[in-house]
């Protein structure tokens, strides 16, 4: 009988311990899979985003306004790429976003036309639900930034580092 409970303690014992291995696999794979995604979606964005300030660049040399808004959202990008370097997808979507709205601005305060691949879609949207203000993003962006110029015409021709994140 001892021989028969400590065979069935065994068995439930080794099921048991399989079914944890199993669970603990499954949710690694999924939070691996969840974060795979998470990073593609935030370097799809980050790609956009860099694409759009250069088209920006582009609008400021035939414009020629100067609102210092490309050397601001050059910084934002700048610190959404550290951001995403650093695994901060949320954060670095939130100031890639707040990089593209102010390069928005820049083409239309240079009578240029905002090509519709700049605008959010309806997910890009999603992640920016609890987004901080924009002076907080501003603040953060500021204070985490290694410019040397914050004047737009040091940019207009050039000199712009950092926009692209590295996969």
């Amino acid at each position: 009988m001892k021989i028969k409970n400590a065979l069935r303690f065994s068995k439930i014992t080794l099921l048991m311990g399989f079914s944890f291995f199993a669970i603990t696999t499954s949710v690694s794979a999924q939070t691996a899979v969840a974060s795979d995604s998470a990073k593609t979606a935030t370097y799809q964005l980050l790609q956009k985003t860099s694409v759009c300030i250069y088209e920006g660049q582009k609008w400021e040399i035939v414009g020629k306004i100067y609102t210092n808004g490309l050397a601001k959202a050059i910084q934002h990008q700048q610190y959404a790429c550290k951001l995403y370097a650093e695994g901060n997808y949320k954060d670095a979507i939130i100031q890639s976003y707040r990089a593209r709205v102010i390069t928005m601005g820049v083409i239309r305060a240079n009578k240029g036309t905002v090509n519709p691949y700049f605008q959010f879609t309806e997910e890009e949207k999603k992640w920016l639900q609890n987004a901080p203000d924009d002076k907080t993003l501003d603040d953060a962006a500021q204070k985490n930034s290694t410019m040397i110029s914050m004047k737009d015409s040091d940019y207009a021709s050039g000199g712009i580092a950092n926009i692209v994140p590295e996969k």
